[in-house]
């Protein structure tokens, strides 16, 4: 990247492309890049362009990019965990664009596709990654993730095998939105098993936790959802009509035997025993230790709760209980192979994206600040709740034939 330290050079020139460096890069005034220099310290510069793409990659114009928490905490901490930006890195990693470049071995994808990207390179030499597993890859290169640059910049080269085709009508938004579906569906569908009839606590009602409740309903569960912001649990309820929605009790029990007694007159609400009297699956988006608790707590015996939300290193829970009930507790870490059920999803009308999408930002200084402040406070200027914010590098193209 022009004017900022080079990184450690990469065997792999499809990584080298993702990560926005090249030898035989050239400085170019129409490729900019939002670029967290330091611990608050972030603004729109100039960088490097790839001048070839290597002939499994393709050249991605970048239109639209969402937000994330994670990319607010690095702006604001400069770290998640063991994660540290220990120098000046380009944020983003939920994005869609148009493939404006192919390469020469690339057979899938042709100029002027829309294309949602994987924000992750795997190894693929690893026993995890043989496996299946190559969420887990200890190799991993993530988009935004130290020391790994992000995709909140004009163009990106990339490898085609992780760019997927977005049929019409679907947007770049949609090819942005994802990413954290992504997060989603893999919790709901890989690690909870989620089936119809059941019903599972979705502990958070904020981007994640909403997602995931959509994601459940569409599995043709029954969602109840536990927080403690009022306003996030009516917009979930216009958006899932017959979601059950609970804010938490002081203590962690008294949560679990609210959802308990919810979704035992769910069950005795069913009209011919369509749904269960008990809670199969907590899946917990906030990583706070009474939600964790509460959800073990909440989940039937045999159950499972699926920890989403990053809290603590360390924190209490009841392993007696989860012990004594066998309800299992589930690691979930990002996700693997869901692109395409996304795309599916989204494409179906399944899942109302659309107006998840709840604040717009142009590519500019200002307002790239004003979208990561409504981020932090779940508040736009225009007084409105935040879902997601999306930052639009470009105007959204015409869709292809």
């Amino acid at each position: 990247i022009d004017g900022l330290p080079p990184r450690t050079p990469d065997p792999d020139p499809t990584l080298a492309a993702m990560t926005v460096r090249s030898k035989r890069a050239k400085p170019s005034p129409a490729q900019r890049a939002l670029i967290l220099r330091a611990q608050g310290e972030m603004g729109i510069a100039d960088i490097a362009t790839i001048e070839t793409v290597p002939p499994d990659a393709v050249r991605v114009r970048i239109i639209s990019c969402g937000i994330c928490g994670s990319d607010d905490h690095y702006y604001r901490a400069g770290r998640i965990g063991n994660f540290v930006v220990e120098s000046p890195m380009v944020l983003g990693h939920e994005v869609g664009g148009v493939v404006d470049e192919v390469g020469a071995d690339v057979t899938h994808l042709r100029v002027g596709d829309k294309v949602a990207l994987e924000p992750g390179i795997a190894c693929h030499a690893c026993a995890l990654c043989a496996s299946g597993k190559y969420n887990l890859c200890p190799k991993m290169s993530f988009f935004a993730t130290p020391p790994v640059h992000g995709a909140l910049c004009t163009e990106v080269v990339y490898p085609a095998r992780l760019c997927f085709h977005l049929p019409p009508p679907l947007t770049t938004e949609h090819g942005a939105l994802c990413e954290p579906l992504s997060v989603a569906v893999y919790a709901v569908e890989t690690k909870a098993r989620v089936q119809p009839g059941q019903v599972v606590a979705v502990f958070g009602a904020g981007p994640i936790g909403v997602l995931v409740a959509l994601v459940a309903a569409a599995n043709g569960a029954r969602v109840i959802t536990i927080d403690m912001n009022a306003k996030r649990l009516d917009a979930l309820k216009a958006l899932i009509p017959n979601a059950e929605t609970l804010q938490p009790c002081t203590e962690a029990e008294e949560t679990a035997a609210a959802v308990r007694a919810r979704a035992a007159q769910v069950g005795a609400a069913a009209d011919g025993g369509t749904w269960e009297g008990d809670v199969a699956a907590s899946i917990d988006c906030t990583g706070a230790e009474p939600c964790l608790r509460a959800g073990i707590f909440a989940a039937r015996s045999g159950g499972v709760l699926v920890m989403v939300g990053l809290g603590r290193p360390e924190i209490r829970l009841p392993t007696v209980e989860a012990l004594t009930r066998e309800v299992d507790i589930v690691g979930c870490f990002r996700y693997r192979g869901t692109w395409p059920r996304c795309i599916a999803l989204m494409a179906s009308g399944s899942i109302p994206l659309d107006a998840l999408i709840t604040h717009r930002y142009a590519f500019e200084d200002d307002a790239v600040r004003s979208a990561f402040d409504a981020c932090n406070t779940g508040q736009g200027l225009d007084g409105r709740a935040v879902f997601k914010c999306m930052i639009k590098l470009a105007p959204e193209p015409d869709d292809q034939a």
